[in-house]
């Protein structure tokens, strides 16, 4: 027989209840708000909505590598992604199919969203090449004096290719790329140590030479945040070793042989 909740707990429950769909309205909030700042001349804008506060903050770009701590994010956003002419350039991407969990403390989040890249890049003789790219986003957030930032983010790049062409015609040029850092240096003149220790721990475009995984998983709901493993989900034998956030011993990813 099922106990009725009094007055007071059912109470309780909806200002829960109300409160989690609050924190998901600020956190897809927040994410529209990224998106547009995602375009060339503006990417610095970005920034704003990072924990900046955490040591571990983080976020990881295709195969750019993983850029940890606020002063390499300063190296990302504000130094590498900036040109000396924006002109022809454009990098837009359309968010859709939200998932969104906030963790039971509301202490902390999980989401990831599809996007549909549209780009112009202008290639080495100085015209503009029109680029597909399709990725999904998955982040960990942190509320910190009650505002939701992200903590750790992590662009999947699905296909990229050149519009014309295809991704299926068109993809070995878009699975690596090479950033000479040591010419950079943050636009205050503040020097920034060279960015050699950022490794890609997960890269997995369409080529026909390659098999995709199902990652980034979806977020399920959970109480309060362990760590980042929930992005493999679906194929816990892939979580890199090395990934910051990721735990490849905990019991709950470990794969049955």
């Amino acid at each position: 027989m099922t106990m009725e909740l009094s007055l007071e707990e059912r109470l309780a429950k909806l200002e829960h209840q109300v409160e989690r769909i609050n924190d998901r309205h600020e956190i897809e909030m927040l994410v529209a708000d990224i998106m547009t700042c995602w375009s060339q001349k503006n990417m610095h804008l970005a920034g704003k909505h990072m924990a900046k506060e955490m040591p571990d903050v983080c976020a990881e770009v295709g195969d750019r590598g993983t850029y940890v701590g606020w002063d390499k994010l300063r190296l990302l956003f504000d130094v590498e992604y900036q040109i000396p002419d924006n002109r022809g350039n454009m990098l837009r991407h359309f968010l859709t199919t939200p998932q969104i969990e906030v963790a039971d403390d509301g202490k902390t989040a999980e989401g990831t969203w599809w996007t549909i890249g549209i780009e112009t890049i202008m290639n080495k003789d100085n015209v503009p090449q029109a680029v597909w790219c399709f990725c999904m986003i998955a982040y960990d957030f942190i509320k910190i004096d009650g505002v939701w930032k992200t903590w750790h983010s992590h662009w999947y790049v699905l296909a990229k290719c050149d519009y014309e062409k295809g991704w299926a015609n068109d993809y070995d040029q878009w699975t690596t790329q090479w950033i000479d850092r040591d010419k950079y240096q943050i636009k205050d003149g503040v020097k920034v140590e060279k960015h050699d220790d950022a490794k890609t721990t997960w890269h997995n475009p369409y080529t026909p030479k390659w098999i995709q995984e199902a990652a980034p998983a979806g977020p399920v709901p959970y109480k309060t945040w362990k760590n980042s493993n929930w992005i493999f989900r679906h194929c816990p034998e892939f979580i890199p070793k090395d990934m910051p956030n990721f735990d490849p011993d905990d019991p709950e990813y470990k794969v049955e042989k």
